[in-house]
């Protein structure tokens, strides 16, 4: 996998890559939706209308159905225009008639049109790659992943992420224990499961109150409310931070891996092939296999 050219055809490198990024963009998803109820988007729900309309959209905090009070004053504002009372409907003549039903046709129109874009589901997976370069950079404190990194930058990414998942380790742990030192009653009373060792050694805390999480979720532009008030977005909140506390925890667990099997191949490697092979990184993109231009290579030599 040294080889120039060839290292891109590392076929665990490229599944580690795409897990990753993949956590990246669930983080991002779930981002999202938080900016959603912070913009007044999660107010909106379905019900059911009188029967003949189908779902509507209502609004949880006034209990009214704005797109339909819409087409109602419209309808009533066609009949107003058409000089006639509704009590003589029947008296109209065949051109007023005409006039009813085209406005009765757009009323149907437009509620058909409504329900259908309220009952579309959103394209799943679909997520900015800004909106992933984001949520890399508040977490990792890099807006790439550490495959694109240099051999040495990468050693020092690798050791950084190992330090900070155990001080993130040290302070689930000390969250635990003031837990059960109240008897698990308090503003944690209401925990979110999790599995595996977290429900064993860290005692269900909410991984977004961790002092280390909580700075990822300000670089994300995510506030904390103390009341949690909305049911909804506290799940949301509890999501996030869980999917942020895993993915520090593979990220270091694959830090630690890496490293490990690094320090065996140089124990047997010479210091020429160690050379050709930082060589060969600024020469080729090991991702792609193209190789780099001459613009990257001067960028490479202005970094070091």
């Amino acid at each position: 996998m040294f080889c120039i050219g060839n290292s891109h055809k590392c076929d665990p490198c490229r599944k580690s890559n795409e897990l990753h990024e993949k956590r990246h963009k669930d983080i991002a998803a779930l981002v999202d939706k938080i900016y959603e109820f912070d913009r007044g988007e999660g107010n909106l729900t379905l019900k059911f209308g009188d029967g003949t309309n189908g779902l509507v959209l209502y609004d949880r905090t006034t209990n009214l159905t704005p797109a339909m009070g819409v087409m109602k004053l419209a309808k009533a504002a066609v009949i107003r225009s058409l000089g006639q009372p509704e009590s003589l409907k029947r008296t109209m003549s065949a051109r007023d008639r005409r006039a009813e039903k085209r406005a009765k046709k757009l009323e149907k129109s437009v509620a058909k049109t409504i329900r259908r874009q309220v009952c579309r589901p959103k394209i799943p997976g679909v997520v900015l790659a800004s909106s992933v370069e984001q949520v890399n950079k508040a977490i990792h404190g890099i807006s790439k992943l550490e495959s694109a990194l240099s051999p040495e930058d990468a050693d020092t990414f690798f050791v950084a992420s190992i330090l900070r998942f155990q001080e993130v380790e040290e302070q689930a742990r000390e969250f635990a224990m003031k837990q059960d030192a109240h008897g698990g009653h308090g503003h944690h009373e209401s925990k979110t499961p999790s599995p595996g060792k977290d429900r064993a050694e860290y005692g269900n805390i909410n991984k977004y109150e961790l002092p280390i999480i909580r700075e990822i979720l300000a670089g994300l532009n995510i506030r904390i409310d103390k009341d949690n008030a909305d049911k909804d977005r506290k799940q949301l909140l509890v999501k996030l931070g869980e999917a942020i506390f895993t993915d520090l925890e593979l990220l270091s667990n694959e830090a630690r891996e890496i490293m490990k099997r690094s320090a065996g191949y140089w124990r047997f490697a010479s210091r020429r092939t160690y050379n050709a092979m930082v060589r060969n990184s600024k020469i080729v993109n090991w991702e792609t296999g193209e190789k780099l231009t001459e613009e990257t290579l001067a960028a490479h030599e202005l970094e070091e």
